[in-house]
């Protein structure tokens, strides 16, 4: 927000149009794949879908486990929805670890 001098509802916009291009720009380079033939190509397929399972996991990850939101979420993952905390629960600097939610 700081960076590009705007405000939540901004940022959560420029965050929607970087997945969005960072989207398109994954599933283009997986049509751009080079053919090999056999036995390659299969093992360069496994490997890619290896990579974005990869990527699925560790956004499931981040809602299963209680780092983030507790025990909250299967509800954020659900709703999509992330209420601010209040200034006064974060923690300084010289305090490491999750932040509890509930």
């Amino acid at each position: 927000m700081h960076q590009f001098d705007t405000d939540v509802n901004g940022a959560i916009l420029w965050v929607v149009d970087l997945v969005a291009q960072l989207e398109k720009k994954v599933l283009e380079a997986m049509t751009a794949i080079p053919k090999w033939g056999e036995p390659i190509d299969s093992h360069v397929k496994q490997y890619c879908d290896g990579v974005g399972t990869w990527v699925r996991g560790h956004d499931e990850w981040i809602f299963e486990g209680e780092k983030y939101f507790g025990t909250k979420g299967p509800e954020v993952k659900r709703n999509r929805w992330v209420l601010p905390l209040p200034k006064d629960s974060r923690k300084g600097p010289k305090d490491i670890g999750p932040i509890i939610l509930d």
